[in-house]
């Protein structure tokens, strides 16, 4: 069990002001699970969703978030009168399928099918393929980039030895994050989608992973 008030937050300055990367409320709780196959997608998700939904007040929802390295889905378990107990949530496109792109273009953060709209025209200020690079050492990022032909401006990161990527906004200034920042900004667009599905606040979320990643890579901001 993870805590939500543990993941990585930081301040990110657009348009003149500052709005949280990830700023999870005091009680809200995080579960992080692993996906070993395509066919048992959400199975384990919503058991543990229902779980929680048993162990929290009524008016809350629980949400679960299947983070792939390159899309994501949200579903929704909610137990109030008139509503579905199980769905899927949708993107602004009305899919369920959420590509797991961040993009910065004229001072906007964009997240999912906006940055899939940028891709053609703007592939470098595109950031893809981020929630498989958490906490990888900085060589490591640099060959898988250079493997898929992704020219990416990133520096050395010499305190944990990974990546950060440098993005440029309008009047040539420029601004810097790492892989957790951008995932925990793609959560964030996440449980937006949730609650804008459910139509009330998601209080737990049960999050999985690809079973190839470890623990340090489950822990946003952990020392390599």
């Amino acid at each position: 069990m993870l805590d939500a008030r543990n993941l990585y937050t930081r301040s990110c300055p657009m348009n003149g002001s500052n709005r949280n990367v990830h700023s999870p409320r005091p009680n809200d709780h995080i579960w992080w699970t692993h996906r070993n196959s395509g066919d048992t997608l959400f199975r384990l998700e919503i058991f543990l969703s229902l779980f929680l939904l048993n162990a929290v007040q009524s008016q809350s929802t629980v949400a679960s978030i299947d983070l792939g390295s390159k899309c994501l889905k949200v579903a929704v378990v909610n137990l109030k009168p008139g509503q579905a107990p199980i769905s899927i949530a949708i993107n602004e496109m009305s899919k369920q399928k959420t590509p797991s792109l961040v993009s910065f273009h004229s001072n906007s953060q964009l997240i999912g099918e906006e940055s899939l709209g940028l891709l053609a025209r703007y592939p470098t200020k595109v950031d893809s393929h981020i929630p498989i690079l958490l906490s990888k050492p900085f060589n490591y990022t640099q060959k898988f980039l250079r493997s898929l032909y992704l020219s990416y401006d990133i520096t050395l990161d010499e305190t944990r030895d990974v990546a950060v990527y440098k993005t440029e906004e309008d009047g040539g200034e420029f601004s810097k994050f790492t892989a957790e920042e951008m995932v925990a900004m793609i959560l964030k667009y996440a449980m937006g989608l949730a609650e804008n599905h459910a139509r009330s606040s998601v209080k737990d979320v049960v999050i999985t992973v690809p079973g190839r990643q470890r623990g340090r890579e489950k822990k946003p901001g952990s020392p390599c």
